[in-house]
């Protein structure tokens, strides 16, 4: 039997393996700088943000504005967003998620920040393989909630060659710049 790779999952083992390499913790501040310019962070109150693994981008000094800030928790296959609080444990897959507080409605998010390994010029990102963020996309009012995928620049690529699940950000923003994506993705029936 031949082994088939596809596009996404080479550029998976590349980007994982490409970002223990390096180092960009000093250019956190620029990324958060382009964040702060867009209309869509200023007009947006209620955020999902994500606590970073090793080497992922860092945007907890998002928490400290006036903006409501949720986390997600995976509970039953499925993200869930739960509000910020002081406290944080390790859940699955070792990724913090926030403890004694309460869920974040759906239908009050305005925008939701997306990691990603890589990303492309199209809006599809490269993430862990697990669908759980492209599973959680599907049950937003996209024409309500907007999606900001966080990268750093080098792991901006032309095309990933996107599969049929996979969803699209409205934006791409990293430390060198912010790409809005133009083409909307359909809406669902």
């Amino acid at each position: 039997m031949k082994n088939f790779t596809t596009k996404k999952q080479k550029l998976r083992a590349w980007a994982r393996n490409r970002r223990y390499t390096k180092d960009f913790g000093a250019h956190i501040s620029e990324l958060i700088k382009n964040i702060s310019k867009t209309f869509v962070y200023n007009s947006s109150q209620n955020l999902m943000l994500f606590y970073p693994l090793p080497k992922e981008i860092n945007l907890l000094p998002l928490i400290e504005t006036n903006k409501t800030i949720s986390f997600p928790c995976i509970k039953e296959n499925e993200i869930v967003p739960y509000l910020c609080g002081n406290e944080f444990c390790c859940a699955k897959y070792n990724i913090k998620e926030p403890i004694n507080t309460q869920k974040q409605k759906i239908s009050e998010l305005d925008l939701v920040f997306l990691p990603a390994l890589c990303a492309d010029l199209n809006g599809y990102r490269v993430g862990y393989g697990k669908g759980y963020y492209d599973r959680f996309i599907r049950k937003l009012d996209r024409k309500r909630t907007k999606l900001i995928t966080v990268v750093w620049d080098e792991f901006i690529v032309d095309d990933i060659e996107p599969d049929f699940f996979d969803e699209k950000s409205d934006f791409i923003i990293s430390e060198k710049r912010i790409i809005e994506i133009s083409e909307r993705p359909p809406d669902k029936i």
